[in-house]
């Protein structure tokens, strides 16, 4: 009888702490719900499991709770976890016994929990562990692309070609052709090994005057100082050229001066260049593969920085001997510009008339070693994302996925430091915008060209004289200016070509109420970002940060002997982490320094935004990037690279895609 009494009480305890557990655990219904399950899905099956007899729901309620602390520990999505609790649902609905309910559940957790092993070793293998952490926590952005096989392993790439190899410099020797004209006068660039300077140097060979050609030379110059009241930076080349050309010959007529043809036109050709053109650096600035021409003083050479990857900043053989010569040099340069520099305001920034950046100092006031002068130079014909494409600094997948993206609106902000290409690859995106949107661009000197006719273009101005009690100069007009006119201009995009200051709040309040933007900035991660925009001068709040949705990182670095600038990642902005005070983020691309290859890490919260705003699938997205791809391609492969005719290409796309697909033979 004490047995039976003891084994009674036994139970009750058991009753009772099974009791007290169930009220501490909640109902499935809110442990379901507190994983971020809908309340009408988990009371459905919190209804459904209730048919069942206590032993029969517990054996039911304790699978899925299993399947609960799998979603806590992240091991399995909320996608998995509102899988399982369809799936109970209907079969309870067909009235499937317990064990057949109980076994579905277990079997369903085993698959979810295979595929996500799946998942995580490949972003182990494809990511850094912090990445591959963020990517568990957001699983459900996953989205295949043309880069990822349906398995989850990463395709090999096209060919980039052959592998880098680091190059002898010493045995470099290279002569190309500067001007050319009726086969008198010719001018070349000679890059080849100095061993006085243990470094490569850039030979400008022009050519040479005997001694009486350079005294007439010097009379003519002296006489046309005197005459001519021209400024010939307002005059097209040609027209400047023509009537330099009457001066000189009246010069001529006047001193009697006997020549022969070819001493003609070598004097022209230096008339030409010290009078139309910059001087002794004309040739240097008529070279098309030189981006920079900076002089760091007197009696220092000139640097250029050479396209070619393998040079990047050389040494020329051509040096300003005196002040005199450099000071004269620099106000010429700020005269071109339409500005003025002295002793009193020493500081130029300017544009030349062919959109060429100035940046000078003049005088030894804050220059110890004297006027110096940057010149970035001004592509005649800006580079296109084919030429990015040739040049890898990306790949057609990443154009595709950001084509999508400006399409649908999403707002870019492009990252990088001094010259790693932001604005070349700002003016490149800009191609992908609808041609018949209406565009505003904001810059501090003109540098982006679009062909869209619909297209106003903006640039900031310098002011006059001491600044007032606004902290503005007289005249001043700001990129903060120009942004806030914008607005009542109702553009459809608006491209600031660097925000820098509080021009960013107007831009972000922009993109906040829906309009998208582009732009550049100088950091060179995200975190610097982020410290840029939330410090001074910027000082941008939180809240506006998660507005922006893509930011993609550039860089230029020395790799296994070359210069290269590539997209160093891509990272979309999900939201904001209030807690931990950043951005919520999602890398979708990154750069591999080691292969020089681009990596999709398979995964896209854009792609899925404009999956749904779109009504499509992840199949319809994988087959529309590769649509894309292979339009890019092709223009790649036919050498289209002119900026108005990649513009008609896009339009064509945006207009008839099937027809153009047809047309180009892409299927």
């Amino acid at each position: 009888m004490a047995k039976k009494h003891i084994r009674l009480v036994k139970k009750a305890a058991e009753i009772y702490k099974e009791e007290v557990s169930k009220k501490k655990r909640g109902t499935v219904s809110s442990r379901l719900q507190e994983q971020g399950i809908s309340k009408e899905l988990a009371e459905k099956v919190q209804k459904s499991i209730s048919k069942h007899p206590p032993k029969a729901r517990k054996s039911i309620e304790d699978q899925l709770d299993k399947a609960i602390q799998h979603k806590k520990a992240g091991n399995i999505s909320l996608e998995s976890l509102t899988k399982i609790v369809e799936e109970a649902i209907s079969e309870a609905e067909k009235g499937a016994s317990k064990e057949e309910i109980r076994d579905l559940i277990e079997e369903i957790v085993k698959s979810e929990l295979e595929k996500e092993e799946k998942r995580r070793a490949y972003y182990l293998q494809t990511s850094s562990a912090g990445i591959a952490q963020e990517r568990r926590a957001i699983g459900q952005f996953r989205i295949p692309l043309p880069s990822i096989e349906r398995s989850g392993t990463l395709k090999t790439p096209r060919a980039f070609g052959a592998e880098w190899k680091t190059e002898d410099l010493t045995k470099v020797n290279i002569t190309y052709p500067l001007y050319f004209k009726g086969g008198k006068v010719h001018v070349y660039a000679n890059i080849r090994y100095d061993p006085e300077t243990t470094g490569l140097l850039y030979r400008v060979i022009e050519p040479k005057l005997t001694i009486p050609e350079k005294g007439m030379l010097s009379k003519i110059e002296h006489a046309l100082v005197d005459e001519l009241e021209v400024d010939f930076a307002e005059l097209k080349r040609e027209t400047a050229e023509r009537y330099l050309d009457e001066k000189v010959q009246e010069v001529i007529d006047y001193y009697g001066l006997k020549m022969s043809e070819r001493t003609r036109e070598l004097i022209n050709y230096y008339i030409n260049r010290d009078f139309i053109g910059l001087g002794m650096i004309e040739p240097l600035f008529q070279d098309p593969n030189i981006e920079d021409i900076s002089c760091d003083g007197v009696g220092i050479p000139i640097y250029v920085y050479h396209r070619d990857p393998r040079f990047g900043s050389i040494r020329t053989n051509i040096m300003f001997l005196t002040e005199d010569d450099l000071d004269s040099f620099v106000m010429k340069l700020a005269q071109r510009c339409g500005r003025a520099i002295s002793v009193a305001d020493p500081l130029l920034d300017g544009a030349l008339p062919d959109g060429s950046r100035v940046q000078a100092t003049f005088g030894t006031g804050i220059a110890m070693k004297g006027s110096n002068f940057t010149i970035r130079k001004f592509m005649k014909s800006p580079l296109t994302f084919v030429d990015l494409l040739n040049y890898r600094t990306v790949n057609s997948e990443m154009l595709a996925y950001l084509w999508l993206a400006i399409e649908h609106g999403k707002s870019i902000l492009i990252a990088g430091p001094t010259a790693s290409g932001k604005t070349t690859l700002l003016n490149s995106l800009s191609l992908f915008i609808r041609p018949e949107l209406k565009i505003v661009t904001i810059e501090d000197t003109p540098e982006l060209r679009l062909p869209h006719e619909n297209w106003v273009a903006s640039v900031a101005r310098t002011g006059f004289g001491p600044e007032g009690m606004s902290g503005k100069k007289l005249g001043e007009i700001t990129l903060f200016d120009l942004l806030k006119a914008s607005l009542r201009q109702r553009p459809d995009d608006i491209i600031v070509g660097e925000v820098r200051g509080k021009e960013a709040y107007v831009l972000f309040q922009q993109i906040a109420t829906g309009h998208p933007g582009m732009s550049t900035i100088h950091a060179d991660s995200l975190q610097a970002v982020i410290n840029r925009l939330r410090t001074p001068p910027i000082e941008l709040p939180p809240s506006l940060i998660q507005h922006l949705d893509i930011l993609i990182v550039i860089t230029r670095q020395r790799l296994k002997g070359r210069y290269v600038r590539r997209i160093k990642n891509i990272t979309e902005i999900t939201g904001y982490d209030i807690d931990r005070d950043r951005p919520e983020t999602l890398v979708s691309y990154v750069w591999d320094p080691a292969s020089d290859k681009f990596k999709y890490l398979g995964a896209s919260a854009i792609l899925k935004n404009i999956m749904e705003i779109m009504g499509s699938t992840p199949e319809g997205i994988y087959l529309e990037v590769q649509r894309r791809m292979k339009v890019i391609e092709w223009m790649q492969s036919k050498g289209i690279r002119d900026y108005k005719n990649v513009g008609r290409v896009i339009h064509e796309y945006y207009q008839n895609p099937v027809g153009l697909l047809k047309q180009l033979g892409i299927k």
